[in-house]
C-alpha cells in the first residue's frame, strides 16, 4: 500500500445492523482505522467517506471531508452502532450519491 502516488477515495460502507452485533461492529470500525492508518489522508492524495446503515443509511463522513487522519480515525471510532434491519440497498444508493458529491465541487462530472 505505500509508495501510491496518485489520488484514491476510500469510501467505507459500514453494516450496523443488529444480526452484526456490537462486538462485529467494533471489529469493523477496527479495520477502517487500520486501513486509514496505510494512508495518506489529504485533498490531493486520498480521501476517505464512511456510510453506516442498518434499516436506514447516511454519510456520516463526506468523502474527502477530513483531511486529517487523526481527527478521522477519531470520528470513525465515535461511529455508534444502531442495530436494526439490514437495508444494504439503501447504503449502495448512498454509495453512488457519496461519489457524485465528492467530484462536483472539482468540477469533475
Amino acid at each position: 500500500l505505500g509508495g501510491c502516488e496518485t489520488g484514491l477515495d476510500l469510501l467505507f460502507v459500514l453494516d450496523s445492523s443488529g444480526s452484526i452485533g456490537s462486538a462485529n461492529f467494533v471489529t469493523m470500525k477496527n479495520f477502517v482505522t487500520d486501513v486509514i492508518a496505510n494512508f495518506e489522508i489529504r485533498a490531493n492524495s486520498t480521501r476517505v467517506g464512511l456510510i453506516r446503515f442498518s434499516s436506514t443509511a447516511s454519510i456520516l463522513i463526506p468523502l474527502g471531508s477530513l483531511n486529517n487522519a487523526q481527527q478521522l480515525t477519531t470520528d470513525v471510532n465515535n461511529v455508534a452502532f444502531t442495530a436494526g434491519g439490514t437495508r444494504t440497498d439503501l447504503a449502495l444508493d448512498l454509495v453512488s450519491t457519496a461519489f457524485i458529491n465528492a467530484r462536483v465541487n472539482e468540477g469533475i462530472p
